[in-house]
């Protein structure tokens, strides 16, 4: 049975990773993954959406890690995804990209983002900050 404490965290999880959903949705990205999950870890947020670039049609993947803090914390959610942390989500992301049919994964272009998430009065999602290209496919800060 899981602690009250433990349970606040996993609401408060839950809701910053709607939150940066409907946030990327709003955006034109179509969520494909939430939670995807492997013995290893999971990834948060996998949304993706046609893209043309150089003239040639492409879909565009993006990798996202949400970070949730009460409006106030001290420490900003975005610098809790260290480098371990990133390097983990690489690896996932190939694992995730390798179960893909070939014919996308031929097209696909992926790149790893963090939205954090700040929630305030009665859990409510009050301010979302999105890190397009955080990191590179080796896990180091771009």
């Amino acid at each position: 049975m899981a602690a009250a404490g433990e349970d606040a965290r996993r609401s408060l999880g839950a809701r910053g990773e709607q939150a940066a959903a409907d946030y990327l949705t709003e955006q034109g990205w179509e969520v494909l993954e939430r939670n995807w999950r492997t013995a290893t870890g999971e990834l948060d947020l996998i949304v993706g959406r046609e893209e043309e670039r150089y003239g040639e049609p492409i879909w565009s993947v993006v990798i996202v890690e949400v970070k949730s803090r009460r409006v106030g914390a001290k420490l900003a959610p975005e610098v809790s995804v260290t480098r371990a942390k990133r390097r983990k989500i690489v690896a996932l992301a190939r694992r995730w990209r390798a179960a893909q049919p070939r014919e996308l994964v031929e097209r696909m272009a992926i790149r790893f983002d963090i939205i954090a998430v700040g929630v305030g009065w009665q859990d409510r999602p009050t301010e979302v900050e999105h890190f397009p290209h955080a990191f590179d496919g080796e896990g180091r800060l771009l």
